[in-house]
């Protein structure tokens, strides 16, 4: 399984492919927006966003936390999908790496907001996160390819 690893090249761009499936059509047509991992990345993000809006209003704590962690489950498996689907893009990459962040802020926020975590718990949250984007910023400039093992994915659910 490569998750969302394109290494430069959507799945459908590829050369000498067999016939393309409807799905890598629909992919080829909207430039690897509309996607079976790109709708699922999305989801996974309103799911989040759905959990933290019950939170922090405090009325519904368990479902919030339910959502998120609906929302982070879908993150896990959207590039799976995108593999199996042959779908994968370097879009669907920056799709999922960008929810993925921003969906940790928020989680943050939300959470030290309502006194679920430390502002020290978060600041270190914050701090690895920046590191990892800051990282893959500089490591992507010196033209490496880096990518989160499934492990990684997992860690951060």
């Amino acid at each position: 399984m490569n998750l969302h690893r394109v290494e430069g090249v959507a799945d459908w761009a590829k050369p000498n492919l067999p016939k393309l499936s409807k799905i890598q059509k629909i992919a080829s047509k909207t430039n690897g927006t509309i996607t079976p991992g790109n709708i699922l990345s999305v989801t996974g993000g309103l799911f989040v966003v759905s959990g933290l809006v019950d939170i922090y209003r405090g009325d519904e704590m368990k479902r919030g936390i339910r959502k998120v962690g609906i929302g982070r489950a879908i993150d896990i498996i959207d590039g799976i999908v995108a593999d199996k689907t042959g779908t994968k893009s370097p879009l669907g990459e920056a799709v999922d790496a960008t929810i993925d962040k921003l969906a940790m802020a928020g989680i943050v926020s939300v959470f030290v907001k309502k006194d679920i975590i430390s502002r020290a718990t978060a600041k270190h949250i914050l701090a690895q996160n920046i590191a990892n984007i800051a990282i893959t910023g500089v490591g992507r400039l010196n033209g490496a390819e880096l990518h989160p093992t499934s492990a990684g994915k997992q860690a951060m659910l």
